[in-house]
């Protein structure tokens, strides 16, 4: 949906509602809550700072905490704390394992399937030998 047609369900919501705000007023009180939300994450995610809130900080959270724009997915410098770089380790020792699982059932697969084409040889050629066999019989009975 594109951002024009949101915000004109949005100021419809809200006339419905009894309010009378323009799509221009909505959009730009988001951004300005996303600014300040912004703006309270980065404060608080340093070390040493006391801790602040904005309005609607929970709300707002609940909504935009895991965004990239909040929590990049990765992080390029020397002066990063070691915590991020341990939680980045901690995703891609779970990606690792992950693909350790995949590996691990892939393989019991390839086992699986190598088991039954075995068995299926082997079941072959057992009918193969009696059919011999009952042949062979056959023909000594039928002098």
């Amino acid at each position: 949906m594109r951002h024009k047609v949101f915000w004109t369900l949005v100021v419809e919501g809200l006339k419905q509602k009894g309010h009378a705000f323009t799509t221009v007023q909505c959009s730009t009180k988001m951004d300005t809550l996303k600014r300040a939300y912004k703006k309270v994450k980065d404060h608080n995610s340093q070390t040493g700072n006391d801790k602040k809130t904005c309005e609607h900080f929970e709300i707002l959270d609940e909504m935009f905490s895991k965004k990239p724009w909040i929590k990049p997915l990765s992080q390029a410098g020397s002066n990063l704390p070691m915590d991020d770089f341990d939680e980045n380790e901690k995703e891609k020792s779970k990606s690792r394992r992950t693909n350790s699982v995949n590996q691990e059932k892939s393989e019991f697969m390839r086992q699986t399937l190598e088991n039954q084409r075995l068995r299926a040889e082997a079941t072959a050629e057992y009918r193969k030998h009696k059919l011999e066999i009952l042949k062979d019989l056959s023909s000594k009975f039928n002098c």
